[in-house]
């Protein structure tokens, strides 16, 4: 009987009727409410919802029933990077890394949940690994060569720029980073000047929570 209205829910789902997949998933959850699959199926409806509290719910749920589940970890991840909840953010996604270390949405979500909590130096750790996996993927030599030169890692971040710049050489923002990377009596002052000012913005951020 689960099977047929995770079918149900599934078909739904698909034609975008969201509300009335949501119904079939809760209704497959109270005939098997220990199925891991049928959780994750109601985290992803209820995100796309907009119900992000009872989402994160059916995903904790989903990873308490297997913890060795992907799926839930990155969409939990990925909700708490839309709450700005950094810190958690870095939890599921080094919990996705470590289930699949060649998931590139793993190290991407991890990148960005440590460069958002400030952890520049590990942000471009993840977004290494993230590279290796899809060597030639805009948006992380973007966040890479950012992480790099915040960090002061300044070699490196003019490499990274350059490929960025081989693979799209319009790009506006990473052209003008890499002229200041090219400047070594002002590039110092220049990103300390940037990552102070984040540092503001980090914890004006903290206070409000």
């Amino acid at each position: 009987a689960s099977q047929f209205y995770c079918e149900h829910g599934a078909s739904e789902y698909r034609c975008g009727e969201n509300g009335m997949a949501a119904l079939s998933f809760l209704v497959a959850l109270e005939i098997n409410p220990n199925s891991f699959e049928v959780l994750q199926n109601v985290g992803v409806v209820f995100n796309d919802l907009g119900d992000y509290g009872r989402a994160e719910i059916a995903y904790v749920l989903a990873i308490q029933a297997n913890p060795k589940y992907l799926l839930p970890w990155l969409d939990l991840g990925q909700i708490y990077l839309r709450r700005g909840y950094y810190h958690g953010g870095i939890i599921a996604f080094e919990q996705a890394s470590e289930i699949d270390p060649n998931c590139f949405d793993a190290w991407q979500g991890l990148g960005i949940a440590y460069f958002e909590n400030m952890k520049v130096g590990e942000a471009s750790k993840a977004y290494r690994h993230a590279l290796k996996l899809k060597s030639d993927d805009i948006q992380i030599l973007e966040k890479l060569t950012w992480s790099l030169a915040l960090n002061f890692d300044f070699d490196e971040a003019l490499e990274i720029a350059r490929r960025t710049l081989d693979l799209d050489p319009e790009n506006a923002e990473i052209g003008q980073c890499f002229a200041s990377l090219q400047n070594p009596t002002t590039r110092e002052s220049l990103f300390s000047n940037i990552r102070l000012t984040m540092w503001k913005q980090f914890l004006e951020r903290q206070s409000a929570r």
